[in-house]
């Protein structure tokens, strides 16, 4: 998991960014026209990726395919509803030290939440230690946010999957198991595409459940050409759930 961290740092901006700049600061000496091109290209791409208008449009591509879906149409197309983790708040100092569910994570189970108690259909929640240093698996700090946040009982807890891939297949054995075989999958919009793709790919029927748009509601105007920060974080999320899904394509050639 580590390597793979490092590897995805570096293939994403800004770590990207800066890998670049380090290559370019190395050739110097010897190749100072491929320098000033290494370095150009960083700071395009930096100022590029940082841009609303960019961000809407990479996060769009990924939304776009993936509409809100309604209780009746989960009631219809589901036997269970199927919570991705999506990072834990660790230690909460404010909350006597407890572990909690992060903005992301909250975000999705509220949905989950929505739902079940619209459709009646039971949940499961999947999410391990992803670095395995955590005190807990998210799906265990899932079902205790919806049991104690929510009021909606748990059926099934996956706690070992550390990648979405791993979401899909322990999930997988667990919902056959108990001979579910159709299910609403719950994680963001953004995430959605490389979600389903790889729980079909375990034999599952997929119903995608998407919450947590980002480009529904973009910055229009000149705002939208002038960089931001926040901008910069949505093009990075965008880019590594395009990177994943294509990754867990060529894998599963």
């Amino acid at each position: 998991m580590i390597v793979r961290a490092i590897l995805k740092a570096l293939a994403l901006p800004p770590g990207l960014n800066v890998l670049l700049l380090l290559l370019a600061l190395a050739c110097w000496w010897h190749y100072r026209r491929l320098s000033l091109a290494l370095a150009a290209v960083s700071l395009v791409l930096l100022i590029a990726l940082s841009l609303p208008r960019v961000a809407q449009v990479l996060a769009h591509q990924l939304e776009r395919p993936y509409p809100a879906v309604s209780p009746e149409q989960v009631v219809r197309g589901a036997q269970a509803i199927v919570v991705l983790g999506g990072g834990d708040y660790p230690r909460a100092e404010e909350f006597g030290g407890a572990d909690l569910l992060n903005a992301a994570a909250l975000v999705r189970v509220r949905y989950a939440a929505y739902l079940q108690r619209r459709t009646g259909l039971p949940i499961l929640v999947s999410g391990g230690r992803v670095y395995g240093h955590e005190r807990e698996a998210q799906a265990e700090i899932m079902a205790r946010s919806l049991r104690d946040h929510f009021g909606v009982d748990v059926e099934w807890i996956e706690p070992a999957s550390r990648t979405t891939l791993e979401n899909a297949i322990y999930s997988a054995e667990v919902l056959a198991a108990a001979g579910i075989e159709r299910i609403a999958l719950v994680s963001h919009a953004l995430h959605m595409r490389r979600s389903v793709a790889v729980f079909s790919q375990r034999g599952l029927t997929v119903l995608p459940a998407p919450t947590g748009y980002f480009a529904r509601t973009p910055i229009r105007g000149w705002l939208a050409f002038l960089p931001r920060a926040d901008a910069l974080d949505l093009s990075r999320r965008a880019l590594h759930e395009q990177l994943g899904y294509w990754v867990y394509k060529l894998e599963s050639q």
